[in-house]
């Protein structure tokens, strides 16, 4: 075992994160030490970071770890009447420790700005040749409206909800209304085969999806097929290992869609925090490999 696997690795976010609940199991299996800061609101650990003395402990044991996996805990609900945002607290504490760690393996140390902002995640991969679904973004109901001569999909410009029917998605708002509250996109509507492609440091993991529903994420008869670091699709892998470089981030897993008739994949998006479990399982642990391999090396 190298030397920076036996300093460890800091699983950090929320306690009920299937994500991080995978990542730590594969940690342990891969025989690299844990050092688990996970949160729920009930018990939290002990930390304290000493910035003049530069450490930091976790139930009263100094750590230095090799690496940090963070993510933001979406998975514990706010206590009602609560000033502060929790998960918050937790994120910026860790995140702001590892950040002012240079030797620290820690992913998208350097991201841009913007990278999570799908309008811009659409021209970057546009500006690089993939290509990408005809897209409108706005609140202008009679515009969006005109869209409904061929089949077409809404879903929010900030995520945080499944894909709809375009058709559905008006459909809660009254005729006579000229605009919504919040822009959405509005895209031409694909079809499966749907790829997701994993870009962990230089490893790709590509996996092919199949879905009798429009939005796979809620339906549990969803099949999820591993097809190692290219599968069918290695041209679209290189241009979403470019789309990754561009937005400097080295941990993201990129949506591709298809047109019916046409297996050159179409680029939706790029999620920098995405979840694994479930696609970590269908690879028998290499993205979780992936992950500690990239964190400890």
């Amino acid at each position: 075992m190298t030397g920076a696997a036996m300093r460890g690795l800091v699983i950090g976010g929320g306690s009920n994160d299937p994500s991080l609940a995978c990542l730590v199991a594969a940690a342990r299996r891969l025989d690299v030490p844990v050092i688990p800061v996970l949160v729920d609101g009930a018990d939290e650990p002990c930390l304290g970071w000493d910035l003049a003395a530069d450490t930091m402990t976790v139930d009263g044991v100094a750590i230095d770890p090799a690496g940090l996996f963070l993510r933001y805990d979406v998975f514990t609900a706010r206590v009602p009447g609560a000033e502060l945002d929790r998960a918050l607290g937790w994120y910026n504490t860790l995140l702001g420790w590892a950040a002012a760690r240079p030797a620290l393996g820690l992913f998208n140390r350097e991201i841009s700005p913007q990278a999570g902002i799908k309008p811009y995640q659409l021209q970057v991969a546009r500006s690089l040749g993939l290509s990408i679904p005809a897209t409108w973004i706005g609140n202008d109901l009679a515009s969006a409206r005109r869209h409904l001569d061929a089949p077409a999909i809404a879903k929010p410009v900030g995520g945080g909800a499944y894909v709809q029917p375009l058709a559905q998605a008006l459909a809660g708002h009254a005729d006579d209304t000229s605009r919504a509250p919040i822009p959405a996109i509005v895209q031409e509507q694909l079809g499966y085969p749907e790829y997701r492609v994993f870009v962990v440091g230089g490893d790709t993991h590509v996996f092919e999806i199949a879905s009798a529903q429009l939005d796979y994420r809620p339906d549990p008869a969803t099949r999820l097929d591993y097809c190692g670091p290219h599968g069918p699709i290695a041209a679209a892998v290189a241009g979403c290992q470019a789309v990754a470089a561009a937005l400097r981030c080295d941990f993201a897993a990129c949506d591709l869609k298809t047109r019916a008739g046409d297996s050159d994949p179409v680029f939706l998006e790029i999620n920098t925090g995405p979840m694994f479990a479930a696609f970590d399982h269908a690879a028998a642990g290499a993205v979780t490999a992936s992950i500690i391999g990239h964190l400890v090396r």
